[in-house]
């Protein structure tokens, strides 16, 4: 089934954080990007199960971040941006723009996209939100579905993803 992220990590060597460090400190050279510190790391699991580490610095003069995926995915994160881009018809809601992109490679052993720096606050807070929150939250979730996301902007790899009974009761299975 596409797209089960942890059983993909599962199947990958673990890296020790020198192995990491390597790999970022390559992905940075190639993208031309001067950093300015780490945001986040997307761990499945364990410290040595780091699929996504993500940068904020600049490239070419602008703010920007580096997203540098570790691990094959199965969308490219551009790909997944320019897809929702071109059904995107609000005003409010817009992806970041793409500054630069290379695909993951097996041989490299990642892949980047550089993107524009948003320097908007959260909506939410965690743990809990408070009154501006939550109606902040629910007015962009209106936003969302009613003008950001009209309808689904990637085709289906299989037959059975088109259904979304189908879907849940395979991701189900899956689980169990």
């Amino acid at each position: 089934m596409a797209n089960i992220i942890s059983e993909k990590f599962l199947s990958y060597q673990d890296r020790t954080e020198a192995e990491i460090l390597a790999l970022v400190e390559r992905a940075v050279e190639r993208a031309d990007f001067v950093s300015t510190g780490e945001i986040w790391r997307g761990r499945v699991y364990t410290t040595a199960k780091t699929g996504t580490v993500i940068l904020s610095g600049t490239w070419q003069g602008r703010e920007a971040v580096l997203k540098i995926q570790l691990l094959p995915l199965e969308h490219e994160e551009a790909d997944l941006i320019r897809a929702f881009t071109l059904q995107n018809s609000s005003c409010l809601i817009r992806a970041p723009k793409i500054y630069s992109h290379q695909a993951f490679s097996l041989k490299e052993q990642f892949g980047f996209t550089v993107m524009e720096a948003i320097g908007a606050e959260p909506i939410y807070c965690p743990p809990f939100a408070d009154t501006v929150q939550r109606v902040a939250y629910a007015d962009f979730l209106t936003e969302f579905y009613a003008n950001a996301v009209r309808r689904p902007f990637l085709q289906a790899r299989e037959p059975f993803e088109r259904s979304t009974e189908v879907f849940l009761l395979k991701r189900l299975d899956s689980w169990i």
